[in-house]
């Protein structure tokens, strides 16, 4: 009876995930996350060059502060972000967000795809819009939930339930990420678009990346055979490609606001609170 009432209150605790109460649970809150992330951002980016003075890194941020007052009045989390962008030289091509804002831009993303500006809105939007959606904090606190669990787990003996766990949790956490994926694609082409970026720019974009893609898996004259959608941290390239078709509808009202100028009309709408059904179809992939 004890390891049934431990199972039932891990799960129980489990079942709060993504609200207050469970955050309060876990001693995770906006506020703590955002200044962890501060500093997290200090140590990481004195490590690596910074670019304030090519042209690259002022195309790069012409784009960030041409965005930033629309994705400042998205912010639905509650908390005021020290927004912050340092761009990088560095031929990887890449860019990323944390909590509270903090940002990182490589001039390889835009150099080695030859990126226009509203390419480079593109990745700006998507950027932006994970941290407006807290992906990084629901990350942490999911992780937080799955050691509680996996403890718990072998606390009251289950062995068996343990193992099984264990085994799916790749895929648990791959669906996550798709899911969060789609949803930084969305909300970052509302963004561009209210910014006077064309949002057809974020199809070309995946475009580029998808030719890059091929490209980089050629190794020593040989193809290295990529993985199926399954264990891929992010959708496929085609399957993005198609999605972006798809959401160019809801993003040209913000695009056409902007080109007559009320793009003040407009709120880009971030992390709503879903229903656990809403998830559930979101992670199967049904949107």
């Amino acid at each position: 009876m004890k390891k049934l009432l431990a199972v039932l209150a891990v799960s129980s605790a489990l079942g709060l995930s993504g609200c207050a109460a469970y955050e309060e649970f876990m001693g995770i809150d906006r506020e703590t996350i955002n200044m962890s992330a501060k500093h997290l951002y200090s140590k990481y980016t004195n490590e690596l060059e910074v670019d304030n003075t090519s042209q690259t890194s002022k195309r790069i941020r012409q784009v960030y502060q041409r965005i930033l007052p629309y994705a400042d009045k998205a912010n639905n989390t509650g908390q005021k972000f020290d927004w912050e962008l340092r761009v990088f030289r560095s031929d990887k091509v890449n860019a990323w967000a944390l909590p509270g804002g903090r940002m990182g831009f490589y001039t390889g993303i835009v150099e080695k795809l030859d990126l226009t500006d509203d390419e480079i809105a593109a990745v700006m939007g998507h950027e932006m819009a994970h941290a407006l959606e807290e992906h990084g904090k629901e990350k942490m606190s999911t992780e937080a939930a799955k050691q509680i669990f996996y403890t718990a787990l072998a606390y009251t003996g289950v062995g068996a339930l343990g193992y099984i766990a264990m085994a799916t949790e790749t895929g648990d956490l791959v669906m996550n990420s798709q899911s969060k994926e789609r949803e930084a694609d969305r909300v970052g082409l509302l963004l561009m678009a209210q910014a006077g970026y064309d949002p057809a720019a974020a199809i070309t974009l995946w475009e580029k990346m998808r030719v890059h893609t091929k490209e980089s898996r050629i190794v020593n004259g040989q193809r290295v055979v990529s993985v199926g959608d399954f264990i891929s941290s992010h959708p496929s390239d085609k399957k993005r490609i198609e999605a972006m078709k798809k959401y160019q509808e809801a993003a040209m009202p913000y695009y056409q606001a902007a080109l007559e100028g009320r793009a003040h009309e407009y709120v880009v709408p971030t992390n709503i609170k879903k229903t656990a059904k809403q998830k559930a179809r979101e992670l199967l992939g049904r949107e």
